[in-house]
């Protein structure tokens, strides 16, 4: 497992195939033992852990940054005059909060090459 650490990659679709197989094979055993109602009942929660765990897998620990563009598309729209926004954007509320600056510039090129 900690080889997979050094590995810059995404392995949330093989995690899923994987879970899916466990699944059909558990969805297999249930109805093999479906007079079982203790076991199958068991099988259940199982199941419900490994949609859990998919449901998991595929949500993105990222932050949601289209919650910035809406607010500056919304901006935008209530004054086109505006040429940049200033974000100031706090991992911790703190006193003195310590940031860094990113300098960025967009430039459209499409509309400037004319």
């Amino acid at each position: 497992m900690n080889s997979l650490k050094k590995v810059n990659v995404d392995c949330s679709k093989d995690i899923i195939y994987h879970l899916e197989k466990i699944e059909g094979g558990l969805f297999s055993i249930q109805i093999q033992n479906n007079r079982n109602i203790i076991l199958s009942r068991s099988i259940d929660i199982m199941i419900t852990n490994i949609r859990l765990i998919k449901k998991l897998v595929q949500i993105d620990p990222r932050f949601d940054w289209k919650i910035i563009q809406k607010e500056m598309d919304k901006l935008f729209k209530e004054d086109t005059s505006l040429t940049g926004f200033s974000i100031l954007f706090d991992f911790e509320k703190c006193e003195k909060p310590k940031r860094a600056l990113i300098p960025l510039t967009l430039i459209n090129t499409v509309d400037n090459e004319e």
